[in-house]
C-alpha cells in the first residue's frame, strides 16, 4: 500500500513539473514572438497559458503586447491586472495610466501617474501626463475644425507607409 501512495505522489509531481515546464516553454515562445514584433501570435500563446493557470509573467507580457498593437481597451484591462501583482514594476503603473488616459479616463489615470511619479521622481513623463490630463478639454477642442483631413488620391485602403509619388501628377496639396 505504501508503495502505491509513494508512486502516486511521484507521478503527480511529475505531471505538475511537466505542466510547469510546458507553460514556461510557451512563455519563452511568446517572448520570442514579441522580439520578432509578432504580437498577435504572442497574444494567442499567452492567452492559452492564462487559460491553464494564473501566471504573472503571462499577464505582464500580454499587457505589453496589447499596448504595442495599440489595442488600448485590452491593454487597459491587462495592465489593470498587472498593477495589482507583487511583480508589478513602476513602469506598469505608468503604462496603465496611459491606457486609462487614452480611453478617456483621465481622473483614474492621474492617480496612477501620481503613484509612478512618487516611485520614479526623476522621470518627468508622469508629471507631464498629469498636466496633459488637466488640459485635456482644452487640448481636444482648441484647434477643432481648423484643419480638414481627407485621403489623398494616391492613398489605398491598406497601411500606406512612406508613400512615394512615382510620376508627377497635378495634385492639389
Amino acid at each position: 500500500m505504501f508503495h502505491l501512495k509513494g508512486f502516486s505522489t511521484i507521478l503527480l509531481m511529475m505531471v505538475m513539473a511537466s505542466s510547469i515546464f510546458a507553460q514556461s516553454a510557451k512563455i519563452k515562445r511568446a517572448k520570442e514572438d514579441m522580439a520578432d514584433l509578432n504580437y498577435i501570435d504572442a497574444i494567442e500563446i499567452l492567452q492559452n497559458v492564462l487559460k491553464a493557470e494564473d501566471n504573472a509573467e503571462a499577464k505582464i507580457n500580454l499587457a505589453e503586447c496589447y499596448r504595442k498593437i495599440n489595442d488600448t481597451e485590452n491593454a487597459e484591462y491587462w495592465y489593470g491586472q498587472v498593477v495589482r501583482l507583487p511583480e508589478a514594476q513602476p513602469i506598469h503603473r505608468l503604462y496603465y495610466g496611459m491606457m486609462l488616459q487614452i480611453n478617456g479616463k483621465c481622473d483614474l489615470a492621474k492617480e496612477w501617474y501620481d503613484q509612478y511619479t512618487k516611485e520614479v521622481p526623476d522621470d518627468v513623463r508622469g508629471q507631464y501626463l498629469v498636466k496633459a490630463c488637466d488640459y485635456e478639454d482644452e487640448l481636444m477642442t482648441k484647434n477643432a475644425g481648423i484643419f480638414e483631413i481627407a485621403p489623398m488620391p494616391f492613398n489605398s485602403n491598406l497601411d500606406d507607409y512612406t508613400p512615394t509619388i512615382h510620376k508627377f501628377h497635378n495634385f492639389c496639396f
